[in-house]
């Protein structure tokens, strides 16, 4: 009998990419891929499941948020997180909520099938090669600048550097405005600022060997 895997990402393209991918996997019985931690919960209620690929940045919500609603089910399930990069504070916490390992999404499918069968087994980055060199690895598309932020708040922080208005950055990331705008006020909690302006401004002061590359 193969495994169960059930994937959660907020972009429809790298769900349908990553379902399409797991099907393929001989040892896989069944992919399942869903946009967000309600989703997930609810099929959780209904379906077994074997083990959980779980985006870090949701749009609106966080990977912590589905241990919190995992440990309220009672249910022990392998969870393998996915992301674009977060810094080592994100990393320690996401794996003292009970993650198996982080995988950046810049490695190979073929490397991430493999942390997948790793978790399988029972293993976790304390105890797998395979998954520490995975947790190790830098995630190389991921600019200095953007380390203090999560990917979602690094999108958004381009298009702002870029001159867009909340919907046009909305627009493009195919999110709602209204997650833009929560967004927009973590990253002026997480830089101290207050305006758009003074974020700019930071961004200059902080970063200029980067600031001035920011495309979106």
């Amino acid at each position: 009998m193969g495994y169960r895997i059930l994937i959660v990402d907020d972009h429809a393209m790298i769900r349908e990419a990553l379902c399409d991918f797991f099907t393929g996997d001989r040892d896989c019985e069944s992919s399942l891929a869903v946009p967000d931690i309600s989703s997930a919960i609810e099929h959780l209620h209904k379906s077994t499941v074997d083990i959980v690929l779980l985006d870090y940045d949701l749009g609106s919500e966080f990977a912590y948020t589905f241990f919190d609603r995992l440990r309220k089910l009672s249910l022990k399930i392998p969870v393998l997180i996915v992301s674009a990069g977060i810094n080592h504070v994100a990393v320690q916490r996401l794996l003292a909520e009970g993650a198996a390992s982080v995988v950046w999404k810049t490695a190979a499918l073929k490397d991430l099938a493999e942390c997948v069968h790793e978790v399988l087994r029972g293993a976790t980055w304390k105890d797998s090669e395979c998954l520490r060199r995975s947790l190790q690895a830098t995630p190389s598309r991921l600019p200095s600048w953007a380390v203090p932020f999560s990917d979602r708040q690094a999108q958004v922080l381009r298009g702002i550097a870029a001159g867009f208005a909340n919907k046009e950055i909305a627009s493009r990331l195919g999110v709602s405005e209204t997650s833009v705008k929560c967004t927009v006020q973590q990253i002026f909690a997480k830089t101290s600022v207050r305006s758009r302006s003074e974020l700019i401004r930071f961004m200059m002061e902080s970063f200029p060997e980067h600031f001035a590359s920011l495309d979106f």
